[in-house]
């Protein structure tokens, strides 16, 4: 009896022990599963900020340039002097930076953007969370290359713009939250397509494109752009998004 007594009792403290083994894997399981979700609930808060924050020195920083330019216009600039030279340029690209956007109206320092005698502007070669992951490419341009629709008249526009591929989540996040400001409503990125080429932007030095000029203006071909300051669209061969702001409407 004694010995069957015996036995049942170390059954007993067996089942307990493998009871609390059970309970211990399974709180170790759910430790672990908490803290995957706390991991990727605190990845998605920093990508959230730093979109917002790419979001707010983008639009911020266009705005700025798009201020200056107003002033110096009010001041008397004419639309062909505007200069965007800069030696900040060379730091974007030290071969071909000083090419970028000289032309005779640099000859006069209240024609210079970016100097305190004309408009004053800082000057951002880009945005350097965006040009880390999109790539070289991704820097600040200004063009006179084509018309955004509905905006001023039917002749090119000063604009300034950045493209990057459009396999970067950031920039797609740029651009939800660009055309979110700009009250642009679409599905996915198809319905950002843009009937535009690129190279027919070229950098601005003192001329603009006659206008009309088939697929370097904005808006033309879909609708979604039209009359859109500031935006953000994809370009006709699907491969890049491109973020615009009008600088001077013409």
């Amino acid at each position: 009896m004694h010995e069957k007594s015996r036995n049942s009792r170390g059954l007993a403290q067996d089942g307990n022990v493998l009871f609390i083994i059970l309970i211990a894997i399974a709180l170790f399981a759910a430790l672990i599963a908490a803290f995957m979700l706390g991991s990727r609930s605190g990845e998605s808060t920093i990508r959230g900020e730093r979109s917002n924050l790419n979001t707010t020195e983008t639009i911020g920083y266009a705005d700025s340039v798009r201020q200056a330019i107003r002033t110096m216009k009010i001041g008397g600039v004419k639309d062909e002097s505007f200069c965007f030279d800069d030696a900040g340029w060379t730091d974007v690209d030290d071969t071909n930076g000083a090419t970028f956007y000289p032309h005779g109206g640099c000859a006069d320092g209240s024609n210079k953007v970016y100097a305190y005698s004309g408009g004053g502007a800082r000057f951002e070669g880009f945005i350097p969370s965006l040009h880390e992951t999109c790539g070289n490419n991704t820097y600040w341009r200004i063009t006179g290359g084509g018309n955004v629709q509905d905006i001023g008249s039917a002749q090119s526009d000063l604009v300034l713009f950045f493209y990057c591929p459009k396999s970067n989540v950031m920039m797609q996040e740029l651009c939800k939250r660009t055309n979110t400001a700009a009250s642009i409503d679409y599905n996915d990125l198809t319905d950002l397509t843009e009937s535009f080429v690129l190279a027919l932007w070229p950098y601005f030095q003192g001329a603009y494109a006659a206008a009309p000029v088939a697929n370097a203006n904005i808006g033309d071909t879909n609708s979604l752009f039209a009359g859109k300051s500031m935006a953000c669209f994809q370009d006709g061969g699907e491969n890049n998004l491109v973020f615009y702001q009008v600088l001077l409407a013409r």
